[in-house]
C-alpha cells in the first residue's frame, strides 16, 4: 500500500512538473465533447490508418497516451478484430501500475486482451469508440470518445 502512495505522489509531481492536467481537470475536460469539429489522421508514413476526433486528440495529448491510440490502430488488421464494425476498447488500470486494454464487439464479447505492464496513464480507466466510416472514399477505423457519437 505504502508503494502505491508513493508512486500517486511521484506521478502528481511529475505531471505538475511538466504541466500535466490532474485527473481530475482530464476527466471534467473530456465531459465537454459531444462531437467533433476536425478529424484527425493516424498515419504510418504517408498512408492514414486510421481518423481520431477532437475528444481523443485532447485525451492523447493532455494525458500523453498516443501509445493508446497505437495499441488500438495496430490490431486493425487481425481478423477477430477488423471484422468487427462496430468496438467498444477498455483501459482499466490495476493496483501494479499495469493496465488490461480489451476490445468489445459492442454486445459484451471480449475480442481481444491485452495486458499492459506498465503506464502512467492518469485515470483509473477510459472506454474508446471504434466505428468504420468512410473517410476520403475509403472506409477506416474512426477512434471517439463515446459522448462524440
Amino acid at each position: 500500500m505504502a508503494d502505491s502512495g508513493v508512486s500517486m505522489l511521484r506521478g502528481h509531481y511529475l505531471r505538475r512538473l511538466y504541466a500535466l492536467l490532474s485527473p481530475e481537470e482530464l476527466q471534467a475536460g473530456l465531459a465537454h465533447f459531444t462531437g467533433t469539429q476536425r478529424w484527425y489522421r493516424y498515419r504510418c508514413g504517408e498512408v492514414t490508418l486510421a481518423y481520431y476526433t477532437d475528444g481523443i486528440q485532447y485525451l492523447a495529448k493532455n494525458a500523453e497516451c498516443y501509445w493508446l491510440l497505437t495499441e488500438i490502430v495496430s490490431v486493425q488488421t487481425q481478423t477477430e478484430i477488423c471484422q468487427e464494425p462496430f468496438q467498444v476498447w477498455h483501459l482499466k488500470l490495476n493496483e501494479h501500475q499495469g493496465a488490461t486494454l480489451q476490445c468489445e464487439d459492442g454486445n459484451d464479447n471480449i475480442v481481444f486482451t491485452k495486458d499492459i505492464p506498465f503506464t502512467d496513464f492518469p485515470l483509473p480507466e477510459i472506454t474508446i469508440w471504434v466505428e468504420f466510416s468512410e473517410m476520403e472514399g475509403v472506409i477506416k477505423p474512426v477512434l471517439l470518445l463515446p459522448s462524440e457519437h
